[in-house]
């Protein structure tokens, strides 16, 4: 599989201009890398991968994390999901704590 191959699988259900508007590049560059005719920046793969909740270095060498013995691509989006959800709560727990300990 190519790294456009993992791209899409990444970007799941939404549609190129959906994913491309919420990597902030152009959706025919996107639809490049998808088909493997263009590769992405180094910032790009960076904002792909924290969209997927992976390193960059996962993105890169996706063989060590997507699919493991007949892991399907919905669970694979349910699970990013439920990281982002865990990631979104303690980032906003953490905030809180923020907050309340400058009003002190």
């Amino acid at each position: 599989m190519t790294l456009g191959d993992y791209i899409k699988k990444i970007r799941g259900d939404k549609s190129a201009i959906e994913f491309s508007y919420i990597l902030g590049i152009k959706s025919h560059d996107l639809i490049q890398y998808e088909l493997n005719t263009k590769k992405p920046d180094i910032l790009t793969m960076t904002k792909i991968a924290d969209y997927a909740g992976i390193t960059l270095d996962d993105l890169v060498r996706p063989g060590n994390w997507m699919f493991k013995s007949g892991e399907n691509i919905t669970t694979w989006n349910e699970t990013v999901d439920r990281q982002r959800k865990d990631i979104a709560r303690v980032r906003k727990q953490t905030e809180q704590k923020e907050i309340r300990g400058r009003h002190r």
